[in-house]
């Protein structure tokens, strides 16, 4: 695993981008799969997580959001980005994705994509008011909890024009 880097933000939280901390990675894996009708195996978690650009927000101890990133040559994909609902409605998925995007630009990354569910207005919202533009649907492409399908909206940002 790779070294433990933390650093204290303005909302008294600490933003760790590489996680030796066993505990800390059983929160942030429980965190992510509680969002998920189908979630990864605790290997394939801990993968993205040690990619370059995922980070853990970790308050009082406890990982309070958590955001996957992967990357291939000048572009990014938010795998997937939750916040525990003790700390939602406080900001932190704008402020771990403003991170992120400050970081991608520095590093020469062109563009970031993601996919969300066409229910998750939220999510929704906080892309398109940071710029991300919508690009296509992918018709029926999740699980619901009653056996039906959702689409998912694909998102794009072009990085280099970025508000952060």
């Amino acid at each position: 695993m790779a070294t433990h880097t933390s650093r204290r933000t303005s909302i008294s939280h600490y933003l760790t981008m590489f996680v030796n901390n066993d505990v800390h990675i059983e929160q942030a894996y429980q965190l992510f799969s509680q969002f998920r009708s189908k979630p990864w195996s605790l290997e394939l978690f801990q993968q993205a997580l040690q990619q370059p650009f995922s980070m853990l927000q970790v308050s009082e101890g406890e990982v309070s959001a958590v955001l996957l990133v992967s990357n291939v040559l000048d572009e990014a994909e938010i795998e997937d980005i939750c916040v525990n609902p003790k700390h939602q409605r406080q900001g932190l998925a704008r402020y771990l994705l403003s991170e992120c995007l400050t970081i991608l630009r520095t590093k020469g990354y062109k563009k970031i994509h993601l996919e969300v569910r066409q229910s998750n207005v939220a999510a929704i919202r906080l892309y398109e008011s940071m710029g991300f533009a919508l690009q296509g649907t992918r018709k029926h492409y999740y699980d619901t909890d009653d056996g039906q399908k959702e689409s998912a909206l694909l998102y794009r940002l072009d990085i280099r024009m970025a508000h952060t």
